[in-house]
């Protein structure tokens, strides 16, 4: 289904990925580019043009709390890699990196976290706890996979298994909640757009 909505809204959201590029009051500058560029040169109401700039710079925070759930759930792929890795050349490469990748995505999401204080809504800081959690759950996966390279037992693989899962869930939950919000927010702007012309 959020395949489908995306798909919907695809063209929308690559505006948003080539123009809002960003982060911080910087974002917030290209956010207020992309919103006048929809308006009439500047003669729409500054009211209107106001509400609307809010509302987009809403969505693109939202849209890179997305990006960043993306890359969190990322790490089941990179896991999947590491064990081909070591089932073909015994080797654990592709482990290392996705464990250097995990302690990134923390201090990523801090970061995130606090340049988004701002935002009042309620969801914010639900994401991030989702986030934060799945990160969490990502590294025990992480840690029962070097202790299944050293002792390869079915208990280490499972809890491997069980960790990987919820990770995979609570960063998906995420994704969701941001895509919601972010559909809600730009669908609020290009109403306020839409009364303008």
């Amino acid at each position: 289904m959020m395949i489908l909505k995306k798909f919907a809204l695809g063209i929308v959201v690559a505006v948003l990925a080539s123009t809002l590029l960003l982060p911080g009051s910087a974002g917030a500058v290209k956010a207020d580019s992309y919103y006048e560029d929809f308006t009439d040169e500047g003669e729409s109401y500054p009211l209107i043009i106001d509400q609307g700039r809010a509302y987009v710079i809403r969505a693109y925070d939202f849209n890179r709390m997305l990006s960043l759930g993306e890359l969190i759930s990322g790490t089941s792929s990179a896991h999947s890699l590491a064990l081909r890795e070591f089932e073909i050349y015994g080797t654990k490469q592709q482990l290392d990196m996705a464990k250097k990748k995990l302690n990134d995505l923390t201090a990523t999401a801090n970061t995130m976290k606090s340049e988004l204080s701002y935002m009042t809504d309620s969801s914010v800081p639900e994401i991030f706890s989702n986030y934060t959690k799945a990160i969490n759950r990502y590294k025990a996966a992480n840690s029962y996979l070097y202790k299944f390279y050293k002792t390869p037992t079915k208990y280490n693989f499972n809890m491997y298994l069980k960790y990987e899962k919820e990770g995979f869930d609570l960063a998906y939950t995420g994704k969701e909640k941001s895509f919601s919000e972010y559909q809600y927010y730009m669908g609020m702007a290009l109403d306020i757009l839409s009364l303008n012309q």
